[in-house]
């Protein structure tokens, strides 16, 4: 996980973090982090969020580049469980890193889930 280190020579502005960084990271902020996305899917699944919140959760993977901006709430649930499987990679849970998850719909009979 990337952070925003102070820049050593100008302490008061941020210095751009380098994709190529490695950043320790406490395990229990990962599984704390691996907790709150799972209740987040899990409330996307129920239905238990309003569609606004929905949306905006959405809008966040669609401006990382990994949702379509056509989505649907399968699709938005798949790519949420894909980040909770790279953090569970990243703890040492798994040996190979996962596969893009494939979420089920929750009514088969509607393709697109809610209207959001």
């Amino acid at each position: 996980m990337e952070v925003a280190a102070l820049d050593p020579i100008d302490p008061g502005h941020p210095k751009p973090a380098s994709p190529q960084r490695t950043v320790a990271v406490e395990r229990a902020d990962v599984e704390l982090s691996i907790s709150v996305f799972a209740l987040l899917v899990g409330s996307v699944w129920g239905g238990d969020l309003p569609p606004r919140v929905v949306r905006k959760l959405a809008a966040k993977f669609v401006s990382a580049g990994v949702l379509h901006e056509n989505w649907n709430e399968q699709e938005l649930r798949s790519r949420m469980e894909d980040v909770v499987q790279r953090l569970r990679f990243g703890l040492g849970e798994y040996d190979e890193e996962p596969l893009r998850s494939n979420s089920p719909p929750r009514d088969p009979a509607d393709p697109h889930e809610r209207g959001l």
